[in-house]
């Protein structure tokens, strides 16, 4: 995802998915971007704090938790971090522009048309991977012409190179 975070950022590409609070980074800095959500909808997410079930550290991890929760650090990591918050609290404190930024907090009707990913389970996973996996197998068509295709280009790149370096020891020469 950096690499094209970095090329929408300097405008080397034209279009890519990317998620809402890093859109409004490469936005921040590169004005002639712009975010859109397909009118269908897209999926909505929630970022969480989580210590795990063994921490050594589990005082401490509650402390930052509950750090990260103050309003004026959630208000601050919000507009660091580019992303929204579920913070009441921190939304109070933000400013105008970002409490009104449609990427970072999409209209009711976007909302409405927004779903959370949830998990398919091990039996749909395993069915899509198989069909996937026969998909790729029996398109014997294209693994039939990819090789010989390669391996002309290989040959075209190496004709290439050789009349190139000749060219340039001929020049050389002269």
């Amino acid at each position: 995802m950096d690499e094209i975070f970095d090329k929408m950022g300097a405008g080397e590409a034209a279009v890519a998915p990317y998620y809402s609070g890093d859109a409004i980074t490469m936005m921040d800095e590169n004005p002639a971007l712009a975010a859109a959500i397909p009118r269908e909808g897209t999926n909505i997410f929630v970022d969480s704090m989580c210590i795990p079930k063994g921490a050594k550290q589990k005082e401490a991890a509650e402390m930052y938790i509950n750090f990260m929760c103050e309003p004026a650090v959630g208000a601050a990591n919000c507009d660091y971090i580019g992303y929204s918050t579920p913070n009441l609290g921190a939304l109070e404190l933000l400013d105008d522009e970002i409490k009104s930024n449609p990427i970072a907090y999409p209209p009711a009707e976007v909302i409405a048309k927004t779903a959370y990913f949830v998990p398919l389970g091990d039996e749909l996973n395993k069915a899509l991977d198989d069909g996937w996996k026969q998909l790729l197998a029996d398109d014997e068509s294209f693994t039939f012409w990819l090789v010989p295709a390669l391996l002309l280009l290989a040959v075209i790149a190496s004709v290439v190179i050789v009349v190139r370096k000749a060219a340039r020891k001929k020049r050389e020469n002269y």
